[in-house]
């Protein structure tokens, strides 16, 4: 299937040209007021949803620009109708191709943001292999830059910068063993007996 077969291509072509008509038909002494925006908005719509379906790089740039589009080709009709140019009939049926366009745009955009974002995410996560370990684990990232201290060792355990030589990494010392011997029980909570 062909761009030009494109359902939304196909809405915007035609309305653009139901516009052009109209437009072409309004008597010359009004026309050149409202006919050469309105002409212009049209055929800027048809445009980019020309554009973004030829130009995949480019697509969110100018599904944008045929949203404002949409916006100034219904702006415009409601003044020809305040004017008497159009009916209201032809109105009503400009307002409902344009909420089908505007549906369809929307629609596209949506999905073009949130593959953009997707592929960004995926991109973040798919670099080197330094990049695929710290977005595994958080913490690769403090040991490897060697800038932070040792992760879980407690603060009066870490070595001053004074303490170690200049250009050696910062480890953390080891903790001293427990002492051996025998452990006493905590002593319980509660009343203590009465000593007679």
């Amino acid at each position: 299937m062909s761009w030009r077969d494109a359902p939304l291509y196909v809405e915007a072509h035609d309305l653009a040209r139901w516009v052009l008509e109209r437009a072409a038909s309004w008597p010359p002494e009004r026309d050149r007021l409202l006919a050469p925006p309105l002409a212009a908005a049209a055929c800027d719509l048809v445009t980019e949803v020309a554009l973004a379906l030829t130009f995949p790089h480019s697509r969110a740039r100018h599904l944008e620009r045929a949203d404002h589009a949409i916006v100034r080709v219904r702006t415009l009709l409601r003044l020809a109708r305040d004017l008497a140019l159009i009916s209201a009939g032809g109105l009503r049926f400009a307002a409902g191709r344009l909420q089908v366009i505007g549906r369809m745009v929307g629609g596209w955009r949506k999905r073009v943001e949130r593959r953009d974002r997707q592929e960004v995410d995926h991109n973040e996560i798919q670099g080197t292999g330094r990049q695929r370990r710290e977005a595994r684990d958080p913490r690769w990232q403090l040991l490897e830059r060697g800038t932070e201290r040792a992760v879980g060792v407690p603060e009066q355990e870490r070595p001053e910068d004074s303490e170690r030589e200049p250009g050696l990494p910062r480890v953390a010392p080891r903790r001293p063993e427990p002492a051996a011997g025998p452990v006493s029980p905590r002593p319980r909570a509660g009343p203590s007996p009465a000593v007679g």
